[in-house]
């Protein structure tokens, strides 16, 4: 009996141990960052990552400019890029943070074709994002933008 409940002890520690190392280390909240100035265009990139149950339960990744308007909506803007690389903001700013929800997981985030620039401003920012969400630190934060960035 004793050898038995040593066992059924033993079996539900190592259970919980391994439970809590599979589990995500995320806290809940909302997560955002930012670049620290805009682009050469005007534009502010941002990633803002909610955390629910500790898992990431939505992703949203769009470029601001200095009177509030996002990249994802302006249409001139999709309009041409479109033209020039087959897609525009209004679609891969999306299918960045969507990915990024559905495989938990930033290393299974795959490049957009003809969005390429922009998957490493949703990298660098998601990852410092998710570095928040480890630590649950919940104010915005700002992070230097790359050399391309004015």
């Amino acid at each position: 009996m004793k050898k038995a409940l040593s066992l059924v002890a033993a079996a539900v520690l190592s259970l919980s141990v391994l439970t809590g190392c599979g589990g995500s280390s995320y806290k809940d909240g909302n997560y955002k960052v930012a670049y620290d100035k805009e682009d050469s265009k005007g534009w502010t990139a941002f990633v803002e990552v909610e955390v629910k149950d500790g898992k990431i339960a939505n992703t949203v990744f769009d470029y601001k400019n200095a009177e509030g308007q996002f990249k994802s909506k302006d249409e001139a803007y999709n309009e041409k890029m479109k033209s020039v690389s087959g897609i525009g903001p209004d679609e891969f700013t999306v299918k960045y943070a969507e990915q990024l929800t559905k495989n938990q997981n930033l290393e299974k985030v795959d490049v957009v074709t003809g969005a390429t620039s922009s998957k490493d401003d949703f990298e660098a920012l998601a990852k410092e994002a998710l570095k928040l969400a480890k630590d649950g630190k919940t104010t915005e934060a700002t992070v230097a933008a790359p050399e391309k960035a004015k």
